[in-house]
């Protein structure tokens, strides 16, 4: 969630450290291996590093992204060519991804590199701290960053998730989905959205736990509410499926029902 699998990167573990430890062996102090990793990623792969830097930290402060028009206000850039590939030069590099939310016909982009994201959020500013991850860990904080993290995790595993799903050969178009609050109703966001040319819907809930998640009543009923909400304004002409994509299962409950469908981190790293 952290690394995104680079081989490079997992090399520096150290099996005598725990998680913590090895993230502050890794990263954090002059002498940590990967201390100006960010700045090298950039300037080994473009070149003109620092206004791509400047993309990717822009994109960074927002987990859904931003369109081209509000890239440009944030960073005062012009809307030109240059531009454009710069976009297309980190989309190619896969640091960025466009995609387009449900329900909208406008472009977002948004960062979908780990080690970009993770550095830019809990780096760059304490890269000289000591210990740092190691104080950090236990934090609401970080527990929130587990669950955002993961999100980045099952979106670069859509293919694994459609397998499990058994829809590898429908196309698909996946997506975040937030819909603001009105007087009458509240806001609701959906981790993740597959809209399926079988006229199907897919709404996932991502969740990271330590070990099985486990349903609610109320939670039950804020799932029901969504489900409910995607028909009606999809004018009730696509069946939705609710999945839960977890880490380790779902805890078997008076409301586990509520869930068609669970995947698990299994499921993820399958190979599919």
């Amino acid at each position: 969630m952290a690394f995104g699998g680079i081989p490079y990167y997992l090399d520096q573990f150290r099996k005598s450290l725990s998680i913590p430890q090895n993230f502050d062996a890794i990263l954090y102090g002059k002498q940590a291996p990967l201390y100006d990793e960010f700045d090298r990623l950039f300037t080994s792969q473009f070149s003109h590093p620092d206004e791509l830097k400047r993309i990717v930290t822009i994109l960074s402060g927002k987990r859904s992204g931003y369109t081209r028009d509000e890239i440009v206000s944030r960073g005062h850039f012009t809307s030109g060519g240059g531009l454009s590939r710069m976009l297309t030069s980190l989309e190619k590099s896969t640091l960025i991804v466009a995609y387009t939310p449900f329900g909208e016909t406008t472009t977002k982009y948004r960062l979908s590199d780990p080690f970009c994201t993770f550095y830019l959020k809990h780096v760059k500013e304490n890269r000289d701290a000591t210990a740092y991850w190691q104080s950090f860990f236990h934090s609401p904080a970080a527990s929130a960053w587990q669950g955002y993290a993961f999100e980045g995790v099952c979106m670069a595993h859509i293919r694994q998730i459609k397998h499990a799903l058994g829809i590898g050969d429908v196309i698909t178009r996946e997506s975040s989905w937030v819909v603001s609050g009105t007087e009458s109703d509240k806001g609701m966001q959906i981790d993740l959205v597959i809209d399926r040319d079988d006229r199907k819907i897919c709404l996932c809930e991502i969740k990271f736990r330590q070990g099985k998640f486990s349903v609610t009543r109320d939670y039950a009923e804020t799932l029901q509410s969504r489900i409910s909400r995607t028909m009606k304004m999809t004018g009730n002409v696509k069946p939705v499926i609710s999945v839960l994509i977890t880490t380790y299962g779902l805890e078997r409950n008076d409301y586990a029902s509520r869930f068609q469908k669970v995947i698990t981190i299994d499921d993820l790293f399958s190979g599919a």
